[in-house]
């Protein structure tokens, strides 16, 4: 009769063509059948293996866990699965898939039914599964990933959408109160040229209406001065100019400035400098007031009643730092804390509301927080609603640099301050010539130096001011400054500027442009001219300035005659 269990049929026929693992192990993992299968990816031949246990060739597979399985398989008669991890590195196999070579197996322990005591443990390569699986594990986080990064880069977007948008409301809301602001005082403007036409107006009417006409100009000229800030601030452009900043100066053109426009609103107006306070230190003086001038003005305007203070000070912060501060207190209106989260926001002011009592483009506080950054220092604020506000301004300086120390000065009273000023000498008998192609500022400048006495000559082109510079000097009658304009027709100024040194004359002359900023001064001076003024002409300015070019041209003469005659 035909016996089922042959091991050597079985070993020869049907498995050693199998492509999985075969061996038939007893209770006692004794070894009584070993396909070729496993000789290829063990290394051990059958004839090593028979006759012993998985455990002498395989000493990993010694374990009372390994074992206990083994021994619930033979009793129970059901197939035991391993995992594949498991026997990654307890059967150790090699596998042509790996990068390693280490083999992933699947391992089924199948009881034999006519033999209970044998058992068939069959060995499946998986390792290219497992592979593929765990590629697809890994692109299925990477597409988590990008899913969890387009889902925040969305959020993003939204956020940056807000932001735009609001940003546009804020500049359109802004782009609308400026067109306010410059539609207010030219109104006035106009309206008071206009009255100035009447011969019929009383000679006080007339002069309200320059006093007018005079103020909403200035008003217009600070509000390009922010526009033209603000663009540089956003272009990464505003620059400081460090230089010595003398405080009783700053202190006096303060107090001249705000004294009167306290006593017109009816509230005090107070400068407390404590003691050991610095005379000279180092900043940008010229926006150190800028920025003083803006918050006394912010609160002069919101203090209807009570007083507004100006303190300063100095903090200690070691051996060789101190702090420069100042502090601008009002008693007037205060803010909410929602409005001071929105103070020093570009194009975005506290109270945009139509009914809003004060008017401005709001760009003040945004200027003077960037020029207080651009100083290496700050400004905070602190307020109460119904209360009052207080600005503090905090610039470090070098204690080394430091000048002499001072105390509080005293009070002057409006009518003194009003009336002091520099002594400037009469320009009675002056030469000067005038190169200006605007036919208002040809005007102006000839009703100021008529009015002075100055004997003066205008031209409407650089080329033209060449030519008269040299005729007089070819004469023996030099002019004794130029008023040169920067833009105009034929040769600009710095073209003519240029031409004029060429010939070796030493007149002097004074830059006149439109153009503000600091660069514009060095490009005048690098051309050539003596100094440079800035439009619109402010004429006690421009004055002082024509007289001393003129002394300082005279001491040069003077000083070249005596050292010709030694």
């Amino acid at each position: 009769m035909y016996q089922f269990f042959n091991l050597a049929e079985f070993r020869r026929e049907i498995t050693d063509f199998l492509p999985v693992g075969i061996c038939v192990i007893d209770r006692q993992l004794m070894v009584h059948h070993w396909n070729r299968q496993l000789a290829d990816w063990t290394g051990v031949s059958a004839h090593e293996i028979f006759g012993r246990t998985l455990a002498d060739c395989f000493p990993e597979l010694d374990r009372p866990t390994f074992k206990s399985r083994i021994e619930d398989g033979f009793q129970s008669g059901c197939p035991v699965t391993f995992s594949s991890a498991i026997h990654r590195f307890v059967l150790r196999a090699r596998s042509a898939f790996s990068p390693d070579g280490l083999m992933c197996q699947d391992a089924l322990l199948m009881p034999l039914r006519d033999h209970p005591d044998h058992a068939m443990l069959v060995i499946t390569d998986v390792t290219r599964r497992v592979q593929e699986s765990n590629a697809l594990r890994q692109e299925r986080t990477k597409l988590k990933l990008f899913a969890e990064e387009l889902r925040r880069q969305a959020e993003a977007l939204k956020v940056a959408e807000a932001n735009a948008l609001q940003a546009n409301r804020a500049k359109s809301e802004f782009l609308a109160n400026v067109s306010h602001e410059i539609r207010t005082p030219m109104t006035a403007i106009l309206g008071f040229a206009d009255v100035l036409n009447d011969f019929e107006v009383s000679a006080e009417e007339r002069a309200n209406a320059i006093g007018t006409i005079r103020a909403n100009g200035e008003h217009l000229l600070q509000l390009i001065n922010d526009i033209l800030d603000i663009s540089k601030i956003e272009a990464g452009r505003l620059e400081m100019e460090v230089a010595p900043c003398r405080l009783p100066e700053l202190i006096d053109d303060l107090s001249k400035l705000f004294t009167p426009r306290a006593q017109q609103r009816g509230i005090a107006f107070d400068i407390k400098i404590a003691p050991f306070t610095p005379t000279v230190f180092d900043t940008d003086p010229l926006r150190l007031k800028q920025v003083l001038i803006n918050l006394l003005s912010n609160a002069m305007k919101f203090t209807d009643s009570g007083s507004v203070e100006l303190s300063v000070s100095l903090i200690a912060d070691g051996a060789e730092r101190a702090t420069m501060q100042f502090e601008v207190a009002d008693s007037g209106i205060g803010m909410t804390d929602n409005q001071l989260a929105r103070l020093f926001q570009a194009f975005v002011q506290v109270d945009t509301s139509a009914a809003r009592r004060i008017h401005g483009t709001g760009l003040g506080l945004v200027i003077s927080k960037r020029i207080c950054e651009l100083l290496g220092g700050g400004i905070a604020v602190r307020s109460q609603s119904k209360v009052g506000t207080r600005f503090i301004v905090s610039l470090p300086v070098d204690v080394s640099r430091l000048g002499s120390q001072v105390v509080p000065l005293a009070k002057k009273d409006s009518a003194e301050s009003s009336t002091t000023g520099p002594n400037i000498a009469s320009l009675t008998g002056v030469k000067v010539l005038v190169a200006e192609d605007g036919l208002d500022n040809q005007k102006l400048l000839s009703f100021r130096l008529r009015k002075e006495g100055a004997d003066f000559t205008i031209v409407g082109d650089g080329a033209a001011a060449v030519d008269a510079v040299r005729h007089a000097a070819h004469c023996g009658r030099p002019f004794d400054v130029v008023l040169m304009d920067i833009q105009m027709p034929v040769l600009d100024g710095y073209e003519a500027t240029g031409q004029i040194r060429a010939n070796g004359l030493t007149v002097p002359i004074i830059a006149l442009t439109a153009h503000a900023m600091a660069t514009d001064r060095q490009v005048c001076l690098e051309s050539g001219c003596t100094d440079y003024h800035s439009k619109p002409i402010k004429w006690p300015e421009l004055r002082a300035l024509i007289v001393s070019c003129i002394k300082a041209a005279t001491a040069t003469a003077q000083t070249e005659d005596q050292t010709i005659l030694q």
